[in-house]
């Protein structure tokens, strides 16, 4: 029980630091390029705004701003994207390697038990057949389930949650009355687990590069 706890903090510490490596640099490199474009184009709300007052001064600026700087234009009111793009690609990434870190230490078997008692208990609950036939209500209320299972740690729930969602359930076969509808699920968890590939930062350094080059755009614009 020990070792199980020590491997599950560890993983979980792992999956911390990628969410920091990839949030954190996104965070800060859109403060630094707002503070500077906003900065070097503060003079176009003073020549755009005029007479104008409230909420008129914002449109009149920001249509000035994409004319005269489109590159800055889209640093300063992209910035709420860009961050929003970060977090996405953060939790992407923690939660991937969650997953990874539980194929790689061959710690599936940890997770299938509670794959399947989790989806056995919410069939008992309903009826199967019509579960299986409506697959969004079924996903729906497997994602529903395995928040709720009291029995199944932070780290577990995230991994069998985010697989919940990826795996397919569209040809479920519950002919065989020696397999339960957590049998199957859980061998197609377990599945979804081993072909999980490692996790890179490869979208980071897309949205990183794409960021950075309209930040050099607004530069020579200027």
């Amino acid at each position: 029980m020990n070792e199980h706890f020590k491997f599950y903090a560890k993983l979980s510490g792992l999956s911390a630091l990628r969410w920091v490596a990839v949030f954190i640099p996104g965070l800060l490199l859109t403060l630094i390029f707002s503070l500077i474009t906003g900065f070097q184009n503060a003079d176009i709300m003073g020549s755009g705004g005029g007479g104008h007052a409230g909420i008129a001064v914002v449109y009149v600026w920001i249509a000035a701003l994409f004319m005269e700087n489109p590159c800055a234009f889209v640093i300063l009111i992209g910035s709420p994207f860009f961050l929003t793009f970060y977090f996405i690609i953060a939790n992407k990434a923690a939660i991937q390697t969650l997953v990874y870190g539980i194929w790689t230490n061959k710690a599936s078997h940890h997770v299938e038990p509670r794959v399947k008692s989790i989806v056995d208990h919410y069939a008992s609950k309903s009826d199967q057949t019509q579960q299986v036939l409506n697959k969004a209500k079924l996903r729906a209320g497997l994602l529903d389930a395995s928040r709720k299972d009291p029995n199944t740690s932070g780290v577990q729930k995230r991994v069998i949650t985010y697989a919940f969602k990826k795996i397919q359930l569209n040809d479920l076969e519950l002919n065989n009355d020696d397999l339960t509808m957590g049998d199957v699920i859980s061998v197609r968890v377990s599945g979804y687990i081993s072909e999980s590939s490692k996790p890179g930062f490869l979208l980071f350094w897309i949205l990183l590069a794409l960021q950075t080059g309209f930040f050099i755009g607004s530069q020579v614009l200027n």
